[in-house]
């Protein structure tokens, strides 16, 4: 029974069975054939494909060189915005390095000295200022100075060193009894070259530490080659020297720090206050001081003219400028000081005394004057005993106040006139007073 969808085939019933085949029809070749053409047609199809798509990934490579497998960029933060940057801290200025470190201020000028050396003991060294005498060498060095009057009306000097270190300082003279009364108030060795009675009289009744050129000469004291040589100029060629006082002093084992306190009666103006303002509120009479005169005698006068550039005194005897001979140069040698005193006491000659000698009053008070800045005030001195300082005050009982620097102490017999030229000379303003 013919299968249903082919067509019925004829068998040669002539021929064995095995060799029978059955006739192909022309529907059987048409559809080998279509099934060949659409073989062939995805075989190219397929071919044409793979060809196109090594065309395309051949046109993607790079011309030359090997295939790089490509990948996918890694995604890029967005870039930060760069800090504005911090403001460099300003640095803080270096302090200043204190200029009173390892310092104090000394109790006889109120300057800078190093710490410690406000106790040593002063030397009260008598200083020759006959015109022969001239110049002196050392007294640049003193903190203080002290004029007075001696026999004949001729002053001498008595300067006070605390930092000694001169190595030449004279000539040095004779001792009288009121100059021990000035080294009294500061506690001070005694140097002198000679003495009067009086003056011997006061070092050994108060058990003065002293150091005598007279039994001391060629050892402390030397005289000085040049002035030797002069007759006239032999009682003035006594010198001695820092070094030479120090090893005469440590040899005796006499005392060199200060007995008690170091209050040497002076205080200063440490905050630069205005000498007017400070004058004015303690009652002073302030005037301008251009030029001071002290009359000592008419051989003996002292002059000190105010140096607005240095804010000090230069200092003139009658023969003209001070100087030290131990500075060299004639520019610097004037003496200059920032404090002029005058002190007014009674002075007399001792009746009878043949050399003329005086009585000068140390203890009690008194009159005085303070020429400082430009300026002068009344002001007045108090001193209890020989074993105390002298005081100074202004006129209501305030402590006078001086400038910081070296001193000058006119110890003036209070019957004579004080010359205070208050202008320039354009229109000089003089005046003259005494201490009543």
């Amino acid at each position: 029974m013919p299968k249903p969808g082919f067509p019925n085939i004829e068998l040669n019933p002539n021929m064995p069975t095995s060799q029978q085949k059955p006739a192909k029809t022309k529907i059987q070749k048409s559809w080998k054939r279509s099934f060949l053409m659409w073989l062939l047609v995805f075989s190219a199809t397929g071919i044409v494909a793979v060809l196109v798509v090594f065309a395309l990934m051949s046109s993607m490579a790079p011309a030359s060189g090997p295939v790089v497998e490509a990948t996918a960029p890694l995604p890029r933060p967005s870039p930060s915005p760069s800090p504005s940057p911090s403001p460099s801290p300003t640095p803080s200025p270096e302090p200043s390095p204190d200029p009173m470190e390892g310092m104090v201020h000394s109790p006889l000028t109120g300057l800078p000295i190093p710490e410690g050396s406000e106790y040593l003991r002063p030397v009260a060294v008598v200083v020759n200022n006959h015109s022969r005498a001239l110049p002196q060498g050392g007294i640049s060095e003193a903190e203080i100075i002290y004029e007075v009057l001696a026999e004949g009306n001729i002053t001498r000097l008595v300067a006070i060193f605390q930092q000694l270190e001169s190595p030449r300082i004279g000539p040095v003279r004779s001792a009288r009894d009121y100059f021990v009364d000035f080294a009294l108030s500061y506690d001070a060795v005694f140097v002198h070259h000679g003495g009067s009675p009086s003056g011997y009289a006061r070092l050994r009744n108060l058990g003065v530490d002293r150091l005598d050129g007279m039994a001391l000469e060629g050892i402390t004291f030397w005289r000085d080659p040049e002035r030797r040589r002069i007759p006239a100029l032999l009682e003035h060629s006594s010198f001695t020297g820092a070094e030479e006082l120090e090893e005469a002093m440590a040899s005796r084992n006499i005392r060199r720090q200060l007995n008690g306190d170091i209050d040497l009666g002076f205080a200063f103006n440490l905050e630069e206050i205005p000498f007017e303002a400070l004058a004015r509120a303690a009652g002073g009479s302030f005037r301008p001081c251009l030029e001071l005169t002290v009359p000592f005698s008419n051989g003996y006068p002292r002059h000190f003219i105010y140096d607005p550039d240095t804010m000090t005194y230069a200092v003139y005897n009658a023969h003209g400028p001070h100087i030290d001979e131990n500075i060299e140069d004639d520019a610097l040698n004037q003496l200059h000081v920032a404090n002029v005193l005058v002190q007014l006491v009674r002075s007399r000659v001792v009746p009878g005394d043949e050399e003329g000698r005086r009585e000068v009053t140390t203890v009690g008070s008194g009159n005085g004057y303070l020429a400082t800045l430009g300026g002068i005030a009344s002001v007045r001195w108090e001193r209890e005993s020989l074993t105390t300082p002298t005081r100074w005050y202004f006129l209501n009982g305030q402590p006078l106040q001086l400038t910081p620097g070296q001193i000058w102490i006119n110890v003036l017999q209070d019957t004579a006139d004080i010359q205070v030229i208050t202008g320039p000379a354009s229109a000089i303003d003089e005046e003259s007073e005494n201490g009543e």
